[in-house]
């Protein structure tokens, strides 16, 4: 098996990683506040629940009882998929050209320390997500009645569509986030397609990321609707589609599939990629590669809450720096391992010391 790792190593080693790339970004946006729900308190010290299951066990024991759960704060920072993905790359040195709900009128001071490299543009009141963390994952509550509102037609009043179109036009890459939990994005995506590409200048295909987020709750019609929309897109761009575990069974259930693997989602979207980014790893399918790239799953996170989103910076910034999929999973790979375990996003140099020690190391 060809060790993704060593090779993205003395890639980025020989080639560097050249110029500083512009992403657009849109179009969410939260405060998080991230908690982690308490079991019991012994000799005034807290002890949490470590797993979804033990938490889930819990509430289902007080079915017909009530109960009242304390949380421990842990931090309230910027939140969402753009924001997020928006902060890792401001770290890698990319200039993100974000749009999303960050506060309207005014932004909301928790997205006024982003990063340098991080211009925003909020066109309605931001969400609230209170995530629950445990060891294997994170449950999410989410507030987004501000976020509910947007729409194209609110985006091209809010904007304009020459500012739009010049958004798409300034980018090396464009990423499509958090199709899911906004209810307008349908219309979003459709107007990008419809009313604002026909008018770009750009002649070579470009990058887009898409990660649309959980979308267990959508109907099999409405994901249906999104993947066509998904292939409308490989008209303009190289379009990499980024998922985890529950989102491509909720996806493979929609277009029917009989396996949920990435191999199955590429060979009926055919995209330029699809990756399946999991807790020990990522499985990525192009038209030549099928691969799983591993790698050790952290057993303590201290933060979970945007792994994601740091997995989709690392595999955007290498993608753009002109690594082979392989090679960018894998620094997608430690981007998100190094966010998990330290609870911020990783600098260039971080990344190249992660990289280094993934390619020497056998993964158990």
């Amino acid at each position: 098996m060809v060790n993704f790792y060593k090779s993205a190593y003395h890639s980025a080693k020989t080639n560097g990683f050249g110029k500083a790339y512009k992403i657009a970004a849109g179009f969410d946006g939260c405060i998080d506040y991230i908690m982690k729900p308490i079991g019991k308190t012994t000799n005034e010290r807290n002890e949490h629940f470590q797993t979804i299951s033990s938490f889930g066990e819990y509430i289902m024991g007080k079915a017909s009882l009530s109960c009242c759960i304390e949380m421990d704060k842990q931090i309230v920072k910027a939140g969402g998929n753009m924001p997020n993905f928006a902060t890792a790359l401001s770290e890698l040195d990319c200039f993100c050209d974000c749009i999303g709900t960050l506060g309207y009128p005014e932004l909301r001071e928790e997205f006024r320390n982003m990063g340098n490299n991080v211009v925003l543009t909020s066109v309605a009141e931001t969400g609230l997500c209170t995530a629950l963390e445990f060891n294997d994952g994170k449950v999410m509550l989410v507030d987004n009645d501000g976020p509910n509102s947007l729409d194209y037609s609110l985006l091209v009043n809010k904007i304009g569509k020459k500012r739009l179109v010049d958004w798409l036009n300034n980018a090396d890459a464009l990423a499509l986030l958090n199709w899911s939990e906004l209810p307008g994005m349908t219309s979003v995506w459709r107007g990008i397609l419809s009313d604002l590409l026909p008018h770009t200048t750009f002649k070579r295909k470009k990058l887009l990321l898409i990660d649309v987020s959980d979308c267990s709750k959508h109907t099999s019609d409405e994901i249906r609707k999104m993947t066509d929309m998904m292939k409308e897109f490989s008209r303009y761009y190289n379009v990499v589609f980024s998922l985890n575990q529950n989102e491509c069974n909720a996806i493979s259930a929609a277009l029917d599939l009989k396996e949920t693997n990435a191999k199955k989602l590429y060979d009926a979207l055919t995209p330029y990629l699809v990756v399946l980014h999991l807790l020990d790893g990522a499985h990525l399918c192009s038209s030549d590669l099928n691969e799983f790239i591993p790698q050790n799953k952290v057993t303590v996170p201290k933060l979970s809450t945007g792994g994601g989103d740091n997995f989709n910076a690392g595999l955007t910034f290498s993608l753009l720096a002109g690594m082979n999929p392989g090679e960018s999973v894998a620094f997608g790979n430690v981007a998100s391992k190094f966010y998990i375990e330290n609870g911020r996003s990783a600098s260039v140099q971080e990344l190249m010391n992660s990289i280094k020690i993934m390619a020497n190391e056998a993964i158990s």
